[in-house]
């Protein structure tokens, strides 16, 4: 019997290889679980090839980080999505993986605003009218997600909160108590604490979704200004700064940035949609989801390890190459210190942030490679940067970074420029 074309390649890992890598990671991971500081990629410069890509850099990163986050419609980490955006000819196809495999009511919804997207190019539609139509299918499929933000007392919290969660209104509550918090933040932070606290009696379904809404507008009145620019910046950083006491408060400020968030990323999906030069490609948008991987198992390692969702889109597109290939990775939540560390090495792909953090069940699966060569010497790159971080042996702890943050208003990101062409309704 003769072999396959799959039965002739090598196999990514080695023995020996693999050996190593789990040797490294057993070690740091002993030494520390935050072996580097947070990273924030989104600011760097971009060299742009016009001649090959129409999306602009900035933009497909954007548009990935959007989609990601929309994807995680459940809190909790098997939810927990990455994105990639490929440019055809006369369409983009937009490739989801997932630690575990999505609802169909969460790809329905997906589906659902992308089709909106799409039609509102195909019917030249106003931005702020395709706008408020992406608006109203995300609450559709972010609804009981951004419940579990707000966490209203019927709400109850996942297991993994282990006293439960205050409801978000208590919590923003003592932010107004901070002394360092500037006082034009405050009367905008009250009128949320009392759209918050309404939410307390539980209305009817009619009644909870003019809440959220108002809710959702309110965040979005204190988390920017009239300019998109960041309101809470300094608070931001203030509370980073603190002991324990106030830098627990720190993910309140960034849970009313992302709940501001699902009303910026309508506007700039409507805007990525009918920017001139992209309706080409977004007048046909489809979603396409990679099979979730089962966790591993692998030589080495005394643990079961699990492959991330930016692991499964590299390895898709090593093992499907694409005529354009993606430039850039977003995810749900920043990418942790291995995926980051895969991602620098391989040096293809962009990503807004790293959290940092160390995980010791990371993992990548034995697959079969043409030409394994080039992703070898990424994890031997890894394995050294892992000894090289602490030659000492002595251990390290820094404070756990956030492991997610808001999504930039495209408007804040400042090496994008807006060239949206709005249509006039006589133009129909």
């Amino acid at each position: 019997m003769k072999l396959t074309t799959l039965d002739k390649m090598p196999s990514l890992w080695t023995p020996e290889l693999i050996q190593n890598f789990y040797n490294a990671v057993r070690k740091l991971y002993n030494l520390t679980q935050t072996p580097c500081e947070e990273g924030l990629y989104g600011n760097l410069p971009i060299q742009e090839d016009f001649n090959e890509y129409t999306l602009r850099l900035g933009d497909e990163l954007q548009l990935a980080n959007i989609i990601a986050f929309l994807a995680q419609a459940q809190e909790g980490q098997a939810a927990v999505s990455g994105v990639c955006v490929e440019e055809n000819e006369d369409r983009l196809i937009i490739r989801l993986a997932s630690n575990e495999a999505p609802s169909q009511t969460t790809l329905d919804g997906l589906n659902n605003i992308l089709d909106i997207m799409s039609k509102g190019v195909r019917n030249r539609m106003s931005k702020d009218v395709l706008q408020d139509m992406i608006y109203e299918s995300v609450l559709d499929l972010s609804h009981e997600r951004i419940l579990q933000r707000i966490r209203p007392s019927w709400v109850p919290a996942p297991g993994y909160f282990r006293k439960g969660e205050q409801p978000l209104w208590e919590r923003t509550d003592k932010i107004l108590h901070y002394q360092k918090c500037e006082l034009k933040l405050k009367p905008g932070l009250e009128r949320l604490i009392s759209e918050l606290r309404l939410l307390e009696k539980r209305p009817s379904e009619q009644d909870l979704r003019v809440s959220l809404k108002s809710i959702v507008q309110r965040c979005a009145d204190v988390s920017h200004d009239e300019y998109c620019r960041p309101s809470m910046q300094q608070l931001r950083q203030d509370l980073k700064n603190e002991e324990s006491k106030w830098r627990t408060s720190l993910k309140d400020i960034v849970q009313v940035d992302k709940l501001a968030g699902y009303l910026a990323l309508s506007r700039d999906l409507a805007e990525l949609a009918l920017q001139t030069q992209y309706r080409q490609l977004t007048q046909e948008i489809d979603l396409e989801l990679l099979p979730a991987q089962e966790p591993l198992k692998p030589v080495g390692s005394l643990k079961r390890c699990y492959v991330h969702a930016e692991v499964q889109l590299i390895l898709h597109y090593e093992d499907e190459p694409h005529e354009k290939p993606p430039r850039a990775i977003g995810c749900s939540k920043s990418a942790c210190f291995l995926c980051d560390s895969l991602i620098q090495k391989l040096g293809k792909y962009r990503i807004s942030r790293t959290h940092g953090r160390f995980f010791d069940t990371w993992g990548i699966p034995n697959i079969k490679l043409e030409r394994p060569e080039r992703f070898r010497s990424a994890i031997e790159g890894m394995i050294k940067n892992m000894d090289e971080l602490n030659p000492k042996g002595v251990q390290l702890f820094r404070p756990y970074a956030l492991q997610s943050t808001a999504i930039l208003p495209r408007a804040n990101i400042s090496d994008l420029t807006l060239q949206v062409e709005a249509f006039s309704l006589g133009d129909a």
